[in-house]
């Protein structure tokens, strides 16, 4: 499974790469050419990275956490559980051009994105998801941002394979 998620990013990675074929000097308003930003609601560290006008990749390490309760005839447990995850996600925005006419901000990418989301995480044992999001994020004060994202997909781990929600708010800190 590691081996199929890694050839399908890098197919991806590839193929955006080849397929875009603007360059960034097109662009109304220049962007910078990577955004580090620091998560806070989920904690995680990204990097976005411009690789065409209007697009980009989004690299991403994040630590997620889910608390399980559990009752039985012996009695009723509890755990919280912290668990690490990468993802990588071409993103292509969509309404920079229409954003930048009605007076409104586009830098750092404040804008409507689709969004190609593909994850490895580890709780137990290691499982992947992937699948397609839209979403909106938007530069707030001098450093600040947020990011909303929702989608469908699909995810594997523990051996079970099944269609899943896909989703993302961060709030946190531009880092450059």
């Amino acid at each position: 499974m590691k081996k199929s998620f890694l050839l399908v990013t890098s197919l991806l990675t590839l193929s955006v790469n080849l397929f875009s074929q603007n360059l960034m000097s097109d662009s109304a308003v220049s962007q910078p050419k990577t955004i580090v930003r620091l998560s806070l609601l989920i904690p995680g560290f990204e990097v976005e990275q411009t690789i065409a006008r209007n697009k980009t990749i989004v690299f991403s390490l994040w630590t997620a956490f889910s608390y399980i309760q559990t009752s039985s005839e012996q009695g009723s447990t509890s755990s919280l559980s912290f668990y690490p995850g990468f993802s990588v996600q071409p993103r292509f925005y969509r309404n920079l051009e229409e954003r930048r006419e009605m007076g409104k901000t586009t830098e750092y990418y404040s804008g409507m994105y689709i969004g190609i989301p593909l994850s490895v995480f580890k709780i137990e044992d290691f499982g992947a998801s992937g699948g397609i999001e839209a979403g909106f994020q938007k530069k707030l004060g001098k450093s600040g941002f947020w990011d909303i994202s929702l989608g469908v997909g699909l995810r594997s781990y523990d051996g079970q394979t099944g269609i899943t929600p896909l989703g993302n708010l961060s709030l946190g800190f531009i880092l450059n």
